[in-house]
């Protein structure tokens, strides 16, 4: 479990899940907060519509 006080690096597995994505979000720093959501299994929290084409849980 990710707690507030957390700060979550860029990991191997972060890397091979960004590799795997799909290519419909351009911003290469969105991209890799969808890969660490997918590769953690955590939310992500952002009005950006295009994290919903993604397979993750969006907040807001």
């Amino acid at each position: 479990m990710i707690s507030m006080s957390h700060c979550l690096s860029i990991e191997t597995k972060h890397l091979i899940s960004l590799f795997g994505l799909k290519y419909f979000h351009r911003d290469p720093f969105d991209r890799m907060i969808i890969a660490q959501s997918v590769s953690e299994n955590i939310p992500v929290i952002s009005s950006d519509g295009i994290f919903k084409e993604y397979s993750v849980q969006v907040i807001w």
